[in-house]
């Protein structure tokens, strides 16, 4: 829905920068391989209930994902780095999002929405925060 807003801006910063990443000798595929092996530290994140690192590493997950295409725009799309983008990302996804990630990952929005919203009593019953 905000793509067609948001796409033109994310793909004017991700190509200028692209273009000087590729100029340093880093290929597509090595951001591609970079950003899965760095996504896939999200399972252990969750599983240690370190849910804002979980968040953070998610966002620079997609930050390199962008990054890799403006770099291949940059320098010379293959159809190896078109496949490894896709492979990547899809293994990332279904990583990320099995039922138990899924189930830990509901558990810790809940925590985090209650603790941003409720507080505790004494007697061990939550009361809404004014936010």
């Amino acid at each position: 829905m905000f793509d067609r807003f948001a796409k033109p801006y994310a793909d004017f910063v991700f190509n200028a920068i692209g273009k000087h990443v590729a100029a340093l000798g880093i290929t597509a595929n090595h951001i591609t391989i970079t950003g899965l092996l760095i996504g896939l530290q999200i399972i252990p994140a969750i599983a240690f209930h370190y849910y804002k690192v979980a968040l953070a590493i998610l966002v620079f997950n997609r930050i390199m994902d962008g990054l890799d295409g403006a770099v291949a725009r940059a320098t010379k799309m293959t159809p190896l780095g078109g496949f490894l983008d896709i492979v990547c990302d899809c293994m990332l996804m279904y990583c990320t999002s099995s039922d138990v990630c899924s189930y830990i990952l509901s558990i810790c929005c809940a925590r985090i929405c209650m603790r941003r919203y409720f507080q505790p009593t004494r007697s061990g019953l939550l009361h809404l925060v004014h936010v």
